[in-house]
């Protein structure tokens, strides 16, 4: 018989690791046999590896358009946050409006087929 020299390292629970060893027992074997003698029985399969998805590029110019509205955002939060009894409703939806053009232009520009719903300048 060879030799064996390579190691399988499987993770139980304890309650797991109890019932090897007692069916290993009940069987008077070691439980490494016992494992052995298990696996040798079972219909073992090779699995066919799954196909991996292609990575979609994009555009860094979208990215950076979209973080240039993200950066706009942050900004009218922030101004809306510190602002709280100052903050002039009116303003904000200005701004919130600007921005929604601006994701509407974003996305015409990259996205052609989609919807388009560009917001009419009211300035």
């Amino acid at each position: 018989m060879a030799q064996r020299e390579k190691w399988v390292h499987v993770k139980l629970s304890a309650a797991e690791r109890n019932l090897w060893h007692e069916l290993a027992a009940d069987a008077g074997v070691s439980l490494a046999d016992f494992v052995r003698m298990r696996v040798g029985e079972a219909k073992l399969t090779r699995r066919l590896p799954t196909k991996k998805q292609p990575v979609k590029r994009v555009d860094p110019e979208l990215i950076r358009q979209i973080s240039r509205v993200g950066a706009n955002v942050n900004q009218v939060a922030r101004w809306a946050n510190f602002y709280k009894s100052e903050a002039d409703a009116e303003q904000v939806l200005f701004a919130l409006l600007k921005i929604e053009r601006d994701l509407a232009e974003v996305r015409a520009d990259f996205m052609p087929n989609a919807r388009r719903e560009i917001i009419a300048d009211d300035d």
